[in-house]
C-alpha cells in the first residue's frame, strides 16, 4: 500500500470502532449511502445530482441477458449510459455500444448517452433533461410491466444524510 492512502476497509473498521463519534457516523453513512460503489468520480457526481433532485436510479441492473446499465429507471424503461472519454474513442466500442442499444430499444426501452464533459460543465441541465424524460415516460405508460425483473438487480444509491 502506498504511504498516505486509505484502506477503504480499514476505514469502515475504525468507524465502527469509534461508534457514535460524529465523523465515524458520517463515514458509515457515506458507506450504506452506495456512492462508493459507483465506478468513478463523475458517475458519483451524476449519482449525487439526480439525489439532489429525488431521483434514484438502479446503477449497474442487468436489463437484459448480458447488457447492464449505468444507470436504469425501470418505472420508466429509461436507461442512462455515462459515456466515458477513453472507452467510447474506439471504432469498436461505439459499434459495440450500437448493438446494444439497438437491443435495448427493440425492448421499448429509452437510452440517453451522457458524455462526462457534460456531467462535468453542465451537470444542472443534464439533471434537468434527465428528469424531463422520466417524467414524460412515466406519463406516457412507457414504464417496465409490474411483472418484469431485471436478469440481475441494481443497486439504488441513498444519497447520504446530513
Amino acid at each position: 500500500m502506498h504511504e498516505g492512502l486509505v484502506e477503504l476497509e480499514r476505514l469502515l473498521a475504525r468507524a465502527v470502532e469509534l461508534g457514535r463519534h460524529r465523523g465515524a457516523v458520517n463515514v458509515r453513512r457515506l458507506f450504506s449511502s452506495g456512492l462508493l460503489d459507483q465506478d468513478g468520480e463523475l458517475e458519483r457526481q451524476l449519482a449525487l445530482a439526480l439525489a439532489d433532485v429525488g431521483l434514484r436510479p438502479a446503477w449497474g441492473m442487468e436489463v437484459l441477458p448480458g447488457i447492464i446499465s449505468d444507470a436504469c429507471f425501470p418505472e420508466a424503461s429509461y436507461i442512462i449510459e455515462r459515456d466515458g472519454g477513453r472507452w467510447h474513442a474506439i471504432d469498436t466500442d461505439r459499434a459495440a455500444d450500437v448493438t446494444r442499444e439497438g437491443a435495448l430499444v427493440a425492448y421499448g426501452w429509452r437510452v440517453d448517452r451522457i458524455r462526462d464533459a457534460d456531467v462535468r460543465s453542465r451537470a444542472d441541465a443534464v439533471v434537468a433533461a434527465i428528469r424531463t424524460t422520466r417524467a414524460a415516460r412515466i406519463a406516457a405508460g412507457l414504464g417496465r410491466p409490474a411483472s418484469w425483473r431485471p436478469v440481475r438487480p441494481g443497486r439504488r444509491v441513498r444519497p447520504p444524510r446530513a
